[in-house]
């Protein structure tokens, strides 16, 4: 389980398409984080726009004094707020130096220069242990590249679906920067029925049903093919999860175990990949299920 880490989204707000419960109960969560630290699990992925997320996450290590290497986010702020800001996530985590910290939005950070100076900053204090960006475009790795900005760590969406910024995985490893990738089920989009799914959609309907033809044909669910497609990809340090509840958590050490299974198929997998961005970044979905 060492390359998995947890998204901790859902303890702090109502997040994925596939979310009906809403966030999860803390008490639930705490549950989850003592099943995630026995399996092996030692990273948790926030950011301070999670709702209470970060103060959650440090009342439990607090209270069970059990620690993470956890990795958070500056928001999109004034430069006033920013520096109280991250001592605040320190605070509420109950850290006093953090494993990684990201600026959150990349187009703050060109409008913000400031904001990478800040992070860079509190690196040389001693108050972070990597600096870098979560992504969204492989445009805005390009940037990183071509300025030679000296990234430690860099987030970005990656799934079967999702392989815009493959292309660059080599030159990442080669550099020694630690990816880690999120949204590998496209927040739950990958477990629609295809024809739910409203019609800006229509591109990637016959490749989600021929990931659940290859479910039936291998006996493996949907989410096994999607998360060993990640593991599977050595140039992934860490893959990020999101889970609803408890029996979500257990029933992911399971399908992190199918990678053998997953890797007879892993070429048909490679045939799903997805080109429209209107469908691969959530933030231009006009609406996903059809009236």
């Amino acid at each position: 389980m060492d390359k998995l880490a947890l998204g901790t989204a859902q303890f702090g707000l109502d997040y994925g398409v596939n979310n009906s419960r809403g966030k999860i109960p803390r008490d639930e969560v705490e549950a989850i984080l003592d099943s995630a630290s026995s399996a092996g699990i030692e990273m948790l992925d926030t950011a301070s726009v999670y709702g209470n997320s970060e103060g959650i996450i440090g009342d439990y290590i607090n209270k069970v004094k059990q620690n993470f290497k956890i990795v958070s986010k500056l928001p999109r702020c004034s430069y006033a707020e920013a520096e109280g800001i991250f001592e605040g996530s320190l605070k509420r985590l109950g850290q006093s130096k953090i494993y990684g910290y990201l600026v959150h939005d990349f187009s703050f950070f060109c409008d913000n220069p400031w904001s990478w100076e800040l992070l860079k900053k509190n690196q040389a204090f001693g108050k972070i242990g990597k600096t870098g960006f979560s992504l969204y475009h492989p445009s805005e790795l390009e940037y990183i590249l071509k300025n030679s900005i000296k990234v430690d760590l860099l987030q970005i969406p990656y799934s079967l679906f999702d392989r815009r910024f493959e292309p660059y995985f080599s030159v990442l490893k080669d550099k020694g920067i630690e990816l880690h990738v999120r949204s590998i089920f496209l927040q739950g989009l990958v477990f629609k029925q295809p024809d739910q799914l409203s019609s800006q959609f229509d591109s990637i309907k016959p490749k989600i049903f021929r990931l659940r033809q290859i479910s039936d044909d291998t006996g493996l669910n949907l989410a096994a093919l999607c998360l060993n497609f990640v593991l599977s990809n050595g140039s992934v340090d860490k893959t990020i999860v999101g889970i609803d509840n408890l029996n979500n958590l257990n029933d992911m050490f399971c399908n992190a175990n199918a990678g053998q299974r997953v890797g007879t198929v892993l070429d048909d997998l490679k045939a799903l990949k997805e080109d429209s961005e209107d469908i691969l970044i959530p933030s231009k979905w006009r609406g996903v299920c059809c009236n």
